[in-house]
C-alpha cells in the first residue's frame, strides 16, 4: 500500500513517483535519502558508463565511490570521514561549492590533505560547511559527485529533478561534441593539447610542492619549469615532435614529485 503525506506543499511518497507541471515534468526520488553507513570511502577512476549523474558532461574518466560512479554521499555534521583516494596523476580530488570542479569554489574548513590523487583526505563537516557540496577533480570538469551534509538525526529529502531541463541540457552538450568531433585532430593540434597539459598539471602542483619540506620532489618541480619552458619554445618554433615529448617528461616528473610527497606524509 502506497503511504503518503503533504509536507511544505509538496507529495512526499515511500517510492518515486512523477508529479506533472505545465512548464515541465519534476520528478521527486525517493522522500528521505539516509546517512551514508560508512565513515570511509575508496575513490578511484573508471571510464564513464550510462549510470554518471553527469554522463553527457563528462570527459571519458570519472570518480567512482565505494563501487558506484559519481556516488551521492550524505554526510552528518561533526562526523569524521575518510576518503582513501587512488585517482591517478593528474586527477587530484578536492572539495568545491561548484558541481563542475575543476580547481574553482575551494572549500577548506574541516578538511585536511584535499588536493591528492594517491593518499588519505580527512573530512569533518562543520556548522559552515555547506549543506550542498561536490567532491572534484582539480584539473578537469565533471569527474566526481554530490556531498549533502545534514544535521544528527535530521529528515533529509533531496531537491527534486527537473528532467526537462536535462533533457535540453544534454541535447546542446550532445551538438557541442558532434561540433567538436569534426575537428581534424592534426599532430600540431595534438601537440598544443599535450603541451597545454603538462603546464595545467604543474600550475596546479606548483604551490603544494614548492610548500613542502620535501627537498627531492622541490627539485623535480625546478627541473619540470625548465622543461615546461623548453616544450613552450619548441611548440612556437613549430617543432611538435620534441614539444610533445617535452610535455611527457614534464608530467613524468610532477608525477615523481608527488611520490616523493606521499613518502613524506606516510612517514609522518
Amino acid at each position: 500500500m502506497l503511504h503518503s503525506a503533504i509536507n511544505n506543499n509538496r507529495l512526499l511518497t515511500s517510492v518515486p513517483f512523477v508529479f506533472l507541471t505545465i512548464a515541465s515534468i519534476v520528478i521527486y526520488p525517493y522522500s528521505t535519502i539516509k546517512a551514508s553507513e560508512t565513515n570511509s570511502f575508496n575513490i578511484k577512476t573508471v571510464i564513464k558508463d550510462t549510470s554518471y549523474p553527469w554522463y553527457e558532461k563528462a570527459l571519458d574518466t570519472v570518480y567512482e565511490v565505494n563501487g558506484e560512479q559519481g556516488k551521492t554521499l550524505v554526510l552528518i555534521r561533526g562526523k569524521p570521514y575518510t576518503f582513501k583516494v587512488n585517482t591517478g596523476l593528474k586527477h587530484d580530488l578536492y572539495f568545491s561549492n561548484n558541481e563542475s570542479g575543476r580547481g574553482t569554489g575551494v572549500i577548506t574548513e574541516g578538511i585536511k590533505n584535499q588536493f591528492i590523487h594517491k593518499g588519505i583526505i580527512h573530512f569533518t563537516p562543520t556548522q559552515s560547511t555547506p549543506k550542498e557540496l561536490y567532491y572534484q577533480c582539480q584539473n578537469h570538469p565533471y569527474m566526481g559527485g554530490k556531498i549533502f551534509v545534514i544535521d544528527e538525526g535530521e529528515s533529509f529529502s533531496p531537491p527534486p529533478v527537473n528532467t526537462v531541463a536535462i533533457a535540453q541540457e544534454k541535447q546542446i552538450t550532445r551538438h557541442n561534441k558532434q561540433a567538436k568531433s569534426t575537428e581534424k585532430a592534426t599532430p600540431q593540434r595534438i601537440a598544443q593539447q599535450r603541451v597545454g597539459q603538462a603546464n595545467a598539471t604543474l600550475n596546479a602542483s606548483a604551490e603544494r610542492i614548492a610548500n613542502s619540506q620535501n627537498d627531492k620532489a622541490k627539485a623535480l618541480l625546478n627541473r619540470a619549469w625548465s622543461i615546461a619552458e623548453d616544450a613552450d619554445a619548441w611548440l612556437a618554433g613549430g617543432d611538435i615532435i620534441a614539444a610533445t615529448e617535452d610535455a611527457d617528461i614534464v608530467l613524468m616528473l610532477l608525477d615523481a614529485a608527488e611520490q616523493k610527497l606521499l613518502e613524506t606524509q606516510n612517514q609522518q
